[in-house]
């Protein structure tokens, strides 16, 4: 094994990948490379267990934060997909539903400090559009998050989906009069672009029709 661990270059870290990838006996080799930093991320070397690997059908979840220490594909290529066993192995989250966990984790963060910014909530939004159009399921922890947490700008502060209200020509009459808890759409929060979304935000339990919001 290498005296410096950072100093490995892509073609001796790819080598120890396929050692452990063909190895019988493989826990002591798996035992050291979890305990060094040494996996070129996003965000700078990092151990095994700190790190994830992207995937195009659900990668967008650790894009809308940031911060999540990515492993560098422009430094290793494609051939770390390729590897992905032995990464798992080495507790690298490689799957949708370890990846799903995280984010709700960060997301609960920034939605109790409310700090999800515009810009968040739509690439979040367009997110959600594509995970629910692939084959994998929103698990309960991250749906139940989404749709529990106050992370949504609303005229009356911050609010859960289901406490919210996206306006439209069915709420025109009572707006002038009452108090509701419209999402904010005008230009200097999320604009029109948040009415793109609005299959998705009625998943979430926004309210879109009159009769639907009633109890609010």
């Amino acid at each position: 094994m290498p005296t410096s661990f950072t100093s490995m270059t892509v073609d001796e870290v790819l080598l120890i990948l396929d050692c452990l990838r063909h190895s019988r006996s493989s826990d002591q080799l798996v035992s050291v490379l979890k305990s060094r930093k040494w996996i070129r991320t996003t965000v700078g070397y990092k151990f095994p267990s700190e790190c994830f690997l992207f995937d195009s059908e659900w990668g967008c979840l650790l894009e809308i934060f940031g911060g999540f220490p990515l492993i560098c594909e422009k430094s290793y290529g494609n051939y770390i997909f390729s590897y992905k066993n032995e990464l798992k192995k080495l507790g690298v989250v490689v799957d949708f539903e370890e990846a799903a966990k995280a984010f709700a984790c960060l997301f609960k963060q920034h939605a109790s400090s409310c700090s999800i910014t515009t810009e968040n909530v739509i690439m979040f939004l367009k997110c959600y559009r594509d995970l629910m159009k692939s084959r994998h399921q929103i698990p309960i922890e991250l749906h139940n998050c989404i749709c529990d947490e106050r992370w949504l700008r609303t005229r009356l502060g911050q609010k859960s989906p289901k406490e919210s209200i996206l306006f439209s020509s069915d709420w025109e009459y009572l707006s002038p009069i009452a108090l509701l808890p419209f999402i904010v759409d005008s230009e200097n929060c999320y604009g029109t672009a948040i009415r793109e979304y609005k299959e998705e935000l009625k998943a979430m339990g926004v309210v879109l029709e009159f009769n639907k919001g009633r109890s609010l």
